[in-house]
């Protein structure tokens, strides 16, 4: 049974009505994603011209490089332009990063780690959907880096915010997003989904990131396309949890079980994948 309104259709409701998030600092969608979308919406768009766009960026077009690159995507032999990597992987690929990477820019950094748990979380996530062959590598990296990006938002819009996101996260039997409403009559997913609707992304992205602490996601009829998004990246913050040995929160024990069952994994298929991730990223850290 579906919500008579969906996820997004609820933040973008409130979004008109509530001047809190009136007050919210949602960052403007960069440029070159606009560019690129103009170039998509011609009648024969040229892949040369978006990748020249991207590679006008070096900071950019350097970053989407080092990702390609990465375990996730199993590439034998490392692309060394965003030429060669736009006619691998193709444009809709090479658009995907470039968001995900660009949110990563246009965002401050609310706290120490915290993108650099982000990314690594949307590493993982690209390379579970790469060997479970049920999403997109860079659709899921892309839902793993927007996935909290709301928390960096609310850090710069709440003093008291780092308290409450202590607080969320050593809450064992609310949803962490009760903790935010409770405290800021807001949450992180409602606030993430606004920015990803405004960034134009796909509908069922932004539906994802505003269900993706609902206790009870999996038990609704949602669309694959966001439950298979909100399952890995489950998976992925374990793993990344377990790899990093930070284990700061309780999301494993509130939606684990279920994210394992939706994707029809065994906890023994999931050991032996956490086990092989985390030693391809520990040689690739070596290296």
């Amino acid at each position: 049974m579906m919500p008579s309104l969906n996820a997004s259709e609820k933040a973008q409701e409130r979004s008109a009505t509530d001047p809190l998030l009136a007050n919210i600092p949602i960052p403007p969608r960069p440029q070159i994603l606009t560019a690129i979308e103009q170039e998509l919406q011609r009648k024969h768009p040229s892949m040369r011209t978006i990748a020249d766009l991207v590679a006008q960026d070096l900071a950019l077009s350097a970053a989407v490089l080092k990702t390609v690159n990465s375990p996730a995507y199993g590439i034998a032999r490392p692309l060394e332009s965003i030429r060669q990597a736009v006619t691998l992987l193709g444009v809709e690929t090479l658009v995907t990063l470039v968001t995900a990477i660009a949110l990563r820019n246009q965002i401050p950094k609310p706290m120490p780690r915290f993108w650099d748990n982000s990314v690594r979380i949307a590493s993982l996530s690209a390379a579970i959907a790469s060997h479970l062959g049920c999403l997109n590598p860079s659709e899921a990296y892309l839902f793993g880096l927007f996935r909290d990006c709301g928390i960096a938002l609310l850090w710069q819009r709440f003093p008291d915010y780092p308290e409450t996101l202590h607080d969320a996260n050593r809450e064992f039997t609310r949803a962490f997003t009760a903790v935010e409403d409770e405290r800021h009559a807001t949450n992180h997913a409602v606030v993430g989904s606004l920015l990803a609707a405004h960034w134009h992304l796909p509908k069922n992205v932004v539906d994802a990131i505003a269900l993706h602490h609902d206790r009870n996601v999996f038990q609704l009829d949602h669309a694959p396309e966001i439950l298979n998004r909100i399952s890995i990246a489950i998976l992925a913050e374990r793993i990344e949890s377990l790899w990093s040995g930070r284990d700061e929160h309780y999301e494993w024990e509130k939606l684990g079980q279920a994210a394992l069952d939706y994707l029809l994994l065994s906890d023994e298929a999931f050991a032996a994948l956490s086990d092989e991730l985390q030693d391809k990223w520990r040689a690739r850290d070596a290296a």
